[in-house]
C-alpha cells in the first residue's frame, strides 16, 4: 500500500502489504410487481335531476428492501393504496347546480430490513453512501375531503361558489430507526481506523429489543 499524492497519509500502524483494493460484485437490482384495478358506478334519479357516483380505485405494489449484507436479505414490504369517492349533481334549474363530494383516500407502505440486528450500527461516511441498519419502518396516511359547490350561468356570465374541506391523519412508524447507534465519520481512513467524528442514537450494547 502506497500513498498517492493528494491523498489523505497512510496511518503508520498500518502494515504496507495491507490490501485495501478489492472487487465485490453486488446485485441490487430487485423485482418490482403490483396490481391495479379502478371501477365506477352511476345511477340517474329524481326525473333526471340528479345523479350519484362512486369511484374505487386499489393499488397495490410489491418492493423488497435490498442490502448488500448478507445479513440483510430482500426483505419484501407492500404499497397499498385506496381511493374512494362519492359524488352527487344535483340540477335545480337548467342555470344552476348544486355539486357534493367526499373522498378517502388510504396509502399504506414501509421499508427497511426486519431481520433484528440492533447490534449494527448505521455509518455514513462525510457525503459518501454507505451502509445503514435503519430497521422495519411503516407509515400510514389517510385523507378525507368534502367537497360541496353551487354553480350559476346567466347569458355570457357563469359563478361557481363552494369549499372544500380537507382533514389528514399521518400515522408513522419509524421507532425501529431510534433502536440502532449512528456514527459519522469525516474521511474513509478514519472509518477503517475506527475513529468516529460524532455518535447519535443510544449507545452500543444499551439496545434491546422491545
Amino acid at each position: 500500500m502506497t500513498r498517492v499524492p493528494g491523498s489523505y497519509p497512510v496511518p503508520a500502524s498500518w502494515p504496507r502489504d495491507l490490501p485495501v483494493v478489492g472487487i465485490n460484485n453486488v446485485d441490487l437490482s430487485v423485482p418490482r410487481t403490483g396490481r391495479q384495478f379502478s371501477g365506477k358506478a352511476d345511477h340517474n334519479f329524481g326525473n333526471q335531476k340528479d345523479r350519484l357516483s362512486y369511484s374505487l380505485m386499489r393499488q397495490r405494489g410489491q418492493n423488497f428492501s435490498s442490502s448488500f449484507r448478507p445479513e440483510f436479505p430482500n426483505t419484501p414490504y407492500p404499497d397499498i393504496n385506496w381511493l374512494n369517492r362519492l359524488n352527487w349533481i344535483h340540477t335545480f334549474s337548467p342555470n344552476l347546480l348544486s355539486e357534493s363530494s367526499f373522498a378517502y383516500i388510504r396509502t399504506h407502505g414501509g421499508g427497511g430490513s426486519d431481520t433484528g440486528h440492533y447490534e449494527l450500527p448505521q455509518a455514513s461516511i462525510g457525503s459518501l453512501s454507505f451502509a445503514g441498519n435503519s430497521g422495519w419502518s411503516r407509515w400510514t396516511h389517510n385523507d378525507f375531503t368534502w367537497h360541496q359547490a353551487l354553480a350559476w350561468t346567466s347569458g355570457r356570465h357563469s359563478l361557481r361558489f363552494g369549499i372544500d374541506i380537507d382533514r389528514q391523519r399521518d400515522d408513522d412508524d419509524f421507532s425501529n430507526q431510534q433502536l440502532h447507534p449512528a456514527f459519522t465519520f469525516t474521511n474513509i481512513l478514519d472509518f477503517a481506523q475506527d475513529l468516529p467524528f460524532r455518535q447519535t442514537g443510544p449507545l452500543h450494547g444499551s439496545i434491546r429489543p422491545g
